[in-house]
């Protein structure tokens, strides 16, 4: 029997529901100036929702104050349930030499009529010692495999504090399914991205970016427990603060065919703070098993 779970109902999505919900009546800052020993002026930034329309493309921003740079991030999409897949998570550097975070999000085949919208964040602080963006690391385009992965690798004495993914080609053909820190490669950020269900043997390729830092700055990612309702969290130890967001997605690929990867983004809550991963399945559901899990990297 096919599922149609396009919404997550569980105590975790509550919980960070009423997060939202304070945070925007607050600021559009989520963290303290104060941050972390080893991060200055840490804080995150919340993007604006794009139009609530049925555009079947939009991208979105969430921009580091001046003089500090991005430190990780990530993206939600709200509405259209089963629709709507995560296709980038862009930290960066712009021309005026600020930093920011671009997420976008694409239509499945066949569209929606539905409303719906994206928005971004982003974790800054001042620079860290050994700060480095790795350049693109691409996996090989072509129209034959279903599945693709990609990695990026910090340099020299360096870990990652966030990650970078992004799928290019095959419009809403193909989206995200994972990006996270592997415990055998622990310099390294793996992507990876999936055709939808019903793709028509597009060109597609997925990419992989980490941000990096020295490993003085004490960065460690920690793993969630593996979740079967849709939606998982992870929180730092006590005291350390979120950076970088990761989900990872258990399935058969054929499976990870019919999942979407809904949202995966850094929070603060109740004096802490972590991680969020939301998937769906799409419109067509699935009978195959799967689980979520979330990812964050922490720093003291």
């Amino acid at each position: 029997m096919m599922k149609h779970t396009w919404t997550t109902r569980c105590a975790v999505g509550v919980a960070l529901a009423g997060l939202t919900a304070t945070a925007t009546a607050a600021s559009p800052a989520l963290g303290a100036s104060s941050g972390p020993a080893g991060i200055v002026d840490y804080t995150i930034k919340r993007g604006s929702y794009t139009p609530s329309n049925s555009d079947n493309y939009k991208s979105a921003d969430a921009r580091c104050p001046t003089g500090t740079v991005v430190l990780g991030g990530g993206g939600q999409i709200s509405g259209a349930g089963g629709r709507v897949g995560l296709r980038v998570v862009n930290p960066h550097r712009e021309s005026n030499g600020r930093y920011r975070v671009t997420v976008a999000a694409a239509e499945i085949p066949f569209g929606t009529a539905q409303n719906w919208q994206v928005r971004a964040y982003a974790v800054c602080g001042k620079k860290p010692a050994g700060y480095y963006l790795t350049g693109w690391k691409k996996s090989v385009t072509d129209r034959d495999r279903t599945f693709k992965t990609a990695a990026a690798t910090c340099p020299g004495n360096r870990k990652p504090l966030g990650y970078g993914a992004k799928i290019t080609g095959a419009d809403g053909n193909a989206s995200l399914r994972s990006m996270f820190v592997p415990a055998h490669l622990p310099r390294t950020v793996s992507v990876s991205g999936s055709e939808a269900a019903t793709n028509a043997r597009s060109r597609w390729s997925v990419s992989s970016q980490a941000v990096c830092a020295d490993v003085s700055v004490g960065q460690r990612e920690k793993n969630g427990d593996w979740s079967t309702v849709r939606s998982a969290s992870v929180f730092c130890p006590a005291d350390r603060r979120p950076l970088g967001a990761g989900v990872m997605l258990s399935a058969t690929q054929q499976t990870l065919r019919n999942l979407l990867v809904r949202a995966v983004y850094p929070f603060t809550l109740f004096g802490g703070g972590g991680s969020a991963a939301q998937v769906s399945e799409d419109w067509n559901g699935t009978s195959g098993a799967w689980k979520v899990r979330a990812q964050v990297i922490c720093v003291p």
